[in-house]
């Protein structure tokens, strides 16, 4: 008897529950770390939910919904500036913890704002962050 593959061993179930990503030193490709409340180095920790999470899909209909809105005569007239924002806003929704993350001696709770603020201060983690969540395998698995 033939067996078909089983899909179900290649689900995106961790795309809902959210992933960690190592953030990595933009200069070294070195992941970046800090020191816990028991003095042990950990690394720097961005957890994100996938592209075909719900979170993500609901924004995005939000986000067409909005062009359809305005009508098609003017949904043909987005800015690159809107486009950039909207990526950002998915970004912001797909980040739902991290750990280490500070500016100067301070930790930065994981809000909106402050995510905003990180991956708009620093390209170079909203480049890694883009690259992580639109990679599927990262979300494979049970």
């Amino acid at each position: 008897m033939q067996k078909g593959f089983n899909l179900a061993d290649l689900n995106v179930a961790k795309a809902d529950v959210g992933v960690p990503m190592a953030v990595l030193n933009h200069k070294t490709s070195e992941p970046l770390v800090f020191e816990d409340e028991q003095g042990s180095l950990q690394p720097v920790t961005i957890t994100l939910l996938g592209a075909e999470s719900g979170v993500v899909r609901a924004e995005r209909r939000v986000q067409v919904n909005r062009r359809f809105r305005r009508g098609l005569a003017q949904a043909s007239k987005i800015t690159a500036e809107e486009t950039e924002a909207e990526a950002l806003t998915l970004l912001v929704k797909q980040t739902v913890a991290w750990q280490g993350v500070a500016l100067g001696d301070d930790l930065l709770e994981c809000t909106e704002a402050n995510v905003r603020r990180v991956y708009t201060e620093f390209p170079w983690i909203r480049q890694q962050v883009d690259t992580f969540v639109n990679d599927i395998s990262n979300y494979l698995g049970n």
